[in-house]
């Protein structure tokens, strides 16, 4: 819900006073009118009438029978106590316009810090009210500020008995107990405050239905002057083990990743909706997580360990309906009060769009942007982790590539580069092909292929080449490609690998050059 103010202002002396006022109030607001109330006000809008007229107030009163969530009334002018008794605030006729509109504007942000305040109310018992666990807030006097909906249905009492009230009040045992302090977490809460952190702790509890043991988690609270003026606990319930099952069920099941635990022996205890949605079961059938691990997980990476428990965690891609997803998979051992391996947990974090987002970024920085070829970064970055390796480079330049830029235009020019690489794919597709920049490209091929098949191939590809200009007179530029070969069994010098390339076109260039002249 949006805060949304309507703002109605009477008399035109009084509009004219207040001229301006609406740009000034506009970020006060999401909505703002000063021309009126409209009709059919939805509830979750809040009306400001502002008036030097009695009339008004009777508007007001009719207001607070509509759908209205809430209307204030303004009285602007010398009020008598009747007006005082109806108005929510009067503002003096006397003053200047400017003072009258910053008073407005203070009463629009009493009006919208009330709003936030009951905004942040409400969100702080909705989230403590929807966790299983007992959640409670006291003041570094041990009086209870609030405390979540699990915390009063297990001392059997409303928030408005227990809030304000100690600890043997709500818990049902005696000044005397309480003071004696054997059962009680009034230590716990002072070690909290002293520690200035959160602290954890296992805690008997003694209550009028008997004995309970708690697990707890404290934590201080501060005020806006950095002095600590209480405490936030939150407790499970650890007394009996039906407890901890609808506890860990609910929390397995809420989990937002898909989740499996299995036992010891790799046998499935429970696994949540997330998961089986995510592999098409049901959640309450029959599953084997090791046997579906080795059949649809594929790894990405090694399986790692980390931290003191050996938790192992993988990059694993796994398609469903022709859809390639991936995850990073975590298997950790759970281990019981007395430290004894009690089971397993796996829990599958979906990094698809993680993935996504790297693969596109890799393709960005490693591709040519107007040819899709690979770029000469990507080229040195390949030879650099494949040195000591037999390697084949064809090292290719188009002739007179100048004279189509300036005959047709650049637009034609991008269009034969756009071309050559496709030719390129097409005859070389076992390569490993970039554009170098300009009119230049590589072809590198893993190891040494035969040279009567490369020297067709390069033949075919050359004929191609030519044939994307076409010659209408003598005038017209003769489009050729200059090649020069390098054969190396073992690349260890990559700067004289790619010289020796190079070289060898140049050569070939003058050839062509000699020849189409």
């Amino acid at each position: 819900m949006l805060l949304k103010i309507y703002l109605k202002i009477g008399s035109d002396e009084l509009r004219s006073a207040m001229s301006g006022i609406n740009t000034d109030l506009r970020h006060l607001a999401t909505e703002f009118d000063v021309t009126g109330l409209p009709s059919g006000i939805p509830e979750d809008h809040i009306a400001l009438i502002v008036s030097d007229d009695t009339s008004s107030f009777i508007a007001c009163e009719a207001l607070e029978n509509t759908p209205l969530k809430k209307v204030y009334n303004i009285f602007y002018g010398e009020a008598d106590e009747e007006i005082f008794a109806k108005a929510d605030d009067v503002f003096p006729a006397s003053e200047t316009s400017a003072a009258t509109a910053l008073r407005l504007s203070r009463f629009i942000e009493h009006i919208a810090s009330d709003f936030d305040a009951w905004i942040y109310n409400s969100m702080l018992y909705t989230t403590i009210n929807s966790l299983p666990d007992l959640i409670w807030y006291k003041n570094a006097k041990g009086a209870h500020i609030a405390v979540n909906n699990s915390f009063c249905k297990t001392v059997h009492k409303t928030l408005d008995q227990i809030r304000g009230r100690g600890h043997y009040y709500i818990w049902d045992i005696t000044p005397e107990e309480y003071e004696a302090g054997e059962y009680v977490c009034m230590e716990s809460e002072t070690e909290t405050m002293e520690a200035g952190r959160t602290c954890i702790f296992d805690e008997p509890l003694k209550t009028g239905e008997g004995m309970k043991q708690l697990q707890t988690y404290k934590t201080p609270l501060y005020d806006p002057f950095g002095n600590i003026f209480g405490t936030v606990g939150i407790a499970k319930d650890v007394t009996d083990f039906a407890n901890m099952g609808l506890a860990l069920s609910i929390l397995v099941e809420n989990v937002p990743f898909p989740l499996i635990l299995c036992d010891n022996d790799w046998e499935t205890v429970k696994i949540n909706s997330a998961f089986a949605g995510l592999i098409g079961i049901d959640a309450n059938s029959s599953f084997n997580y090791i046997l579906w691990k080795e059949k649809n997980l594929k790894s990405e990476s090694h399986m790692h360990a980390t931290g003191e428990r050996a938790t192992m965690r993988n990059e694993c891609s796994y398609v469903r309906d022709g859809k390639e997803m991936f995850f990073v998979v975590t298997e950790r051992v759970i281990y019981d009060y007395f430290d004894n391996p009690s089971g397993h947990i796996i829990l599958l974090r979906d990094i698809t769009l993680e993935k996504t987002y790297e693969q596109d970024i890799l393709k960005a920085a490693n591709t040519d942007v107007l040819t899709g070829l690979f770029n000469r970064r990507y080229l040195y970055s390949y030879l650099k982790n494949n040195t000591g390796s037999p390697m084949t480079l064809l090292y290719m330049d188009l002739d007179r590539f100048k004279e189509v830029n300036d005959k047709f235009g650049h637009s034609r020019g991008d269009d034969v580069l756009k071309k050559t690489a496709e030719l390129i794919r097409k005859f070389f597709p076992e390569s490993i092909a970039a554009r170098l920049g300009g009119d230049e490209f590589a072809v590198l091929f893993n190891g040494l292929p035969d040279e009567d098949v490369l020297a067709n191939d390069m033949k075919d590809f050359e004929a191609g080449v030519t044939g994307l200009v076409r010659r209408d007179s003598d005038d017209d530029p003769y489009l050729s490609v200059s090649i020069g070969v390098v054969r190396c069994d073992s690349v260890e010098d990559i700067d004289s690998f790619i010289y020796a390339g190079d070289s060898n076109m140049y050569e070939i260039k003058k050839e062509h050059h000699k020849i189409n002249h």
